[in-house]
C-alpha cells in the first residue's frame, strides 16, 4: 500500500460499483523487543503470538451486555481456547530456556 501515511485505502481499479471491502490487517511492532528495551517501554506481544490472543479478546466482546454482542457460550468457548494459547505461550518460553545440555563424563573417566 503506497498511501500509509495518508490512513487511507485508495482501490485500483477503481470499484464499479460500491461494496463491502473485508481486509486482513496487520502491523509490525513499534518498538523493536532487544536488548535496548528498558523496563519503562510498553513491549508489545511478538509478532507470532499475536494471532493466538484474538479469543481472549473476543470473550470479552462476547461478555459486553448488548442485544447485538452478548453470546455467553461463544465468550466460554473462545476464553478456554484462550486460556489454552496462553498456556502454549508459555510451554513455548519454558521450552526456550531450558538448557539442552546434559552433563555427560566423558569416556575416559567412566
Amino acid at each position: 500500500m503506497t498511501d500509509m501515511g495518508s490512513d487511507t485505502i485508495v482501490l485500483y481499479p477503481k470499484p464499479i460499483v460500491a461494496d463491502t471491502l473485508y481486509l486482513g490487517v496487520a502491523r509490525y511492532p513499534l518498538l523493536p523487543l532487544d536488548s535496548t528495551v528498558t523496563p519503562s517501554m510498553n513491549i508489545e506481544i511478538p509478532e507470532r503470538f499475536q494471532s493466538l490472543l484474538i479469543p481472549g479478546v473476543t470473550a470479552m466482546a462476547y461478555r459486553k451486555p448488548d442485544a447485538e454482542t452478548e453470546n455467553l457460550v461463544r465468550a466460554k468457548a473462545d476464553e478456554i481456547e484462550w486460556l489454552g494459547n496462553v498456556e502454549s505461550i508459555k510451554q513455548f518460553y519454558l521450552k526456550k530456556n531450558e538448557s539442552s545440555y546434559v552433563a555427560v563424563p566423558h569416556q575416559a573417566f567412566m
